[in-house]
């Protein structure tokens, strides 16, 4: 904890900057509004956190000549998820087996700037929670991973195709926070593209989205 309050007197005395914090009472909102969200749920953290598998998505086998697909999908309730990550924002849990899961070795970092950035969206989701405390930990997340484990078509074998597709409009302006409904998002990642999705690596759009805009990654 020794890096906590340091740490924040900082973010707001020099590196806050942009349009959430032109208000000078920005770090008083904070003290008065999103620190008692965020103590709230870290006071929770004993709570059971079920995992519910969903086996709506089945193995699926389109066509001889298509990959296979295994989908399996994982609801985590909203409300524990936050849990979790209040008491990782007050360095509350502790590191075993490897795994870092406490924000002990964050605060220290908040020279960097994706640091910086991923603070403030954290206060930024916290905010939003303390703002809509009656609905904000209602819902699931979701969480499921499609893997390919079949031989992928080849371009011939595509054009080849008489499979109707249902109608996509793709939109080149705006983000996904910008639609009503009916929108989807998806973050790609293998060993060439994706920024270190699968090993823990840079700042991604599924991590920024959750934090921004909460509802769009929620059911």
């Amino acid at each position: 904890m020794k890096w906590f309050t340091p740490g924040l007197r900082t973010y707001f005395r020099k590196l806050a900057t942009g349009p959430m914090e032109d208000d000078l009472d920005y770090a008083v909102k904070f003290i008065k509004y999103t620190l008692p969200c965020i103590i709230k749920y870290a006071l929770m953290m004993d709570e059971d956190c079920p995992l519910i598998p969903q086996h709506n998505v089945t193995p699926n086998t389109l066509e001889k000549q298509t990959a296979e697909v295994d989908a399996y999908v994982i609801l985590l309730p909203r409300r524990h998820v936050t849990i979790a990550l209040a008491s990782m924002f007050l360095c509350l849990t502790t590191t075993k087996e490897g795994i870092n899961a406490s924000y002990t070795t964050f605060f220290p970092l908040l020279h960097k700037k994706p640091v910086q950035a991923q603070l403030k969206m954290i206060l930024n989701y916290f905010s939003l929670m303390a703002a809509n405390c009656d609905e904000a930990d209602k819902g699931n997340l979701a969480y499921s991973r499609l893997v390919g484990t079949g031989i992928p078509l080849v371009v011939d074998e595509w054009r080849a195709k008489r499979t109707q597709l249902c109608e996509l409009e793709i939109l080149n302006k705006g983000s996904i926070e910008d639609q009503i409904d009916k929108a989807m998002e998806v973050d790609f990642a293998n060993e060439q593209i994706g920024g270190g999705t699968l090993t823990g690596g840079k700042l991604q759009v599924v991590h920024l989205t959750f934090h921004v805009a909460y509802q769009d990654v929620t059911l």
